[in-house]
């Protein structure tokens, strides 16, 4: 498996959560991570099964111990998160990863500011002017 193909892979990146990887960031996807010993052995003891009651976004993930006993949990991922400023640290943190190589770290930076006061913004230029990559 390449990091690439990790990337879309629902066992790996439940293996990568489980074992409290940022599941968001674009390093935690190469040939080293998919191949480390530790996330190949949880990644091997994942089986992803389609549910047909559950909606496209919705999951539900059922851990079996070895006792006999099992951990559920569910979520959707259409719901928002409840605490906003986490929300918006997470969503700052993955468009900082993906958007810095492209725009540059300031600019990045720039953009993240712009947004957050989007409230205020009176000319969205800026945020476009921002955005787009002129080749600098």
């Amino acid at each position: 498996m390449t990091g690439l193909e990790g990337k879309f892979s629902l066992r790996f990146t439940a293996a990568l959560a489980m074992l409290g990887e940022n599941t968001g960031l674009t390093a935690n996807y190469n040939e080293a991570k998919v191949s480390d010993p530790q996330i190949v052995a949880v990644r091997d003891k994942i089986i992803v099964v389609p549910h047909s009651e559950m909606g496209l976004a919705e999951a539900q993930i059922v851990v079996n111990m070895k006792d006999g006993s099992a951990y559920r949990q569910s979520a959707d991922v259409e719901t928002p998160e409840s605490d906003l400023a986490r929300q918006w640290s997470r969503l700052s943190s993955k468009f900082t990863d993906n958007a810095t190589p492209v725009i540059g770290a300031a600019r990045t930076h720039a953009l993240i500011e712009v947004v957050g006061a989007l409230e205020q913004c009176h000319d969205i230029g800026n945020v476009v002017a921002l955005a787009v990559d002129d080749g600098r």
